[in-house]
């Protein structure tokens, strides 16, 4: 599968958006699709920890288990996930840009799934590939405190 990528730039300096951006705790701020977020293990955001991200899609709630599989800041984050039957696996690249003033963030998602997930992986394509640009639109209008 090719990843699904959005990119935005933001009027903040990476290690805050960074340090905004990749803990999870924030993620029901920005993303319209959580509802929720529970930190599972170690510090939020931090690498090898997990959350469990209740997410809603096509009406219902999806809880999945996610596990921070890097943590650089303020230049890159990753997670994979651990559970259900589609896994999402996401990474944030923050690049500096005016001396550090500002940041490009880039945003890539790929899916894994098994034979039940695979059925579905057109639906959540299409609703990531709808609602992320949205989702990241919002993280700039709160980050630049629009």
């Amino acid at each position: 599968m090719e990843p699904i990528t959005i990119q935005i730039d933001i009027d903040r300096p990476p290690a805050e958006v960074y340090t905004y951006t990749a803990d999870p705790t924030h993620f029901p701020e920005w993303q319209k699709d959580v509802a929720a977020v529970r930190v599972v293990s170690g510090a939020p955001g931090s690498e090898g920890s997990t959350f469990d991200t209740i997410r809603h899609f096509a009406g219902a709630s999806q809880t999945m288990t996610q596990e921070v599989t890097e943590a650089n800041p303020p230049l890159r984050w990753s997670s994979r996930g651990i559970n259900g039957a589609i896994k999402a696996n996401g990474t944030l690249s923050f690049q500096p840009l005016d001396d550090g003033r500002r940041s490009r963030v880039t945003f890539s998602i790929t899916y894994d799934s098994g034979l039940l997930g695979k059925a579905i992986i057109p639906l959540v394509v299409r609703q990531t590939k709808a609602g992320a640009p949205k989702s990241f639109q919002r993280l700039k209008e709160i980050l630049e405190g629009s």
